[in-house]
């Protein structure tokens, strides 16, 4: 029987997938107006905010697991990515030079 938990691995692809998908799919908006443009600017805002739930997530999943694999990233605001603190992760091009320096 095949286990449905995921392993860090997993949840760090999840979590490097779902910034790759919000940097694709929030690169036509200029400012906030533009996500209430109906009916594409409305669909990408919905979808960037589910994997922004994904990425919370797995975070939440990897803050808590024994193995401890965030620690000695201090440069990288995880309890703020945690509790959703989409200003953080809103600016991408930023998100991912800390994630990927």
């Amino acid at each position: 029987m095949k286990s449905n938990s995921l392993t860090i691995l997993d949840r760090l692809n999840e979590i490097l997938e779902s910034i790759e998908l919000i940097d694709e799919w929030s690169r036509f908006a200029t400012n906030a107006s533009d996500f209430m443009i109906p009916p594409n600017g409305v669909m990408a805002f919905n979808a960037c905010v589910m994997r922004l739930q994904v990425i919370g997530k797995n975070v939440g999943k990897l803050l808590r697991d024994e193995c401890k694999p965030l620690e000695g990233y201090d440069n990288i605001p995880w309890q703020a990515i945690l509790t959703r603190e989409i200003s953080y992760l809103m600016n991408i091009p930023t998100l991912m030079k800390i994630l990927f320096s």
